[in-house]
């Protein structure tokens, strides 16, 4: 990958961190955010999702059950029509992976899955704060091309997002 070592370098050593990591990952369309990730981690991945542009709360809410259920085959996405269980249905997922090694949440473009009145950043914010940072094992990865959204309703929100996110980068528009 060119141009990427240092981005790549501080990936590394989140991945190395004994304790969960929360990675915002911003920049400008078509920079190479999401095939960073991909490539560097697609492998590693134990959840993925990717938000629907223009979306409706309905379609992003089915898509994270989908997703769930391609990770969980035990999960039944018939039976998803709150957020709160999703994310209490990802949680008991999450436990049954191995502890010894970094498992990995990516979401890609949060805001298009943080619809108007979705709850979604309260979810999250508490699933992170609830559970996640409390483990040693996780590196949450968040990404979007919208990154004064990000940093206004993830990076700046000290009060939501108790724990910190230790990784906040910025991507430069060259190209990868």
């Amino acid at each position: 990958m060119i141009g990427r070592k240092q981005e790549i370098q501080k990936i590394e050593l989140l991945l190395a961190s004994e304790r969960s990591e929360f990675l915002a990952v911003t920049g400008r369309r078509r920079v190479g955010k999401t095939y960073l990730v991909d490539t560097l981690l697609r492998e590693r991945y134990c959840f993925s999702l990717t938000g629907i542009q223009n979306g409706k709360t309905q379609q992003q809410l089915t898509n994270f059950a989908v997703k769930l259920a391609e990770y969980d085959g035990s999960f039944n996405a018939k039976n998803f029509t709150k957020l709160a269980n999703g994310f209490l249905q990802l949680k008991a997922y999450l436990i049954t992976l191995d502890k010894t090694k970094k498992q990995i949440i990516f979401i890609d473009e949060l805001p298009w899955v943080s619809t108007a009145r979705s709850g979604f950043i309260q979810m999250l914010a508490h699933f992170w704060n609830d559970y996640l940072s409390k483990e040693s094992h996780f590196l949450l990865i968040i990404c979007g091309s919208a990154t004064s959204w990000i940093t206004q309703k993830i990076i700046k929100r000290q009060r939501r997002f108790t724990q910190p996110n230790h990784g906040n980068y910025s991507f430069a528009t060259f190209q990868t």
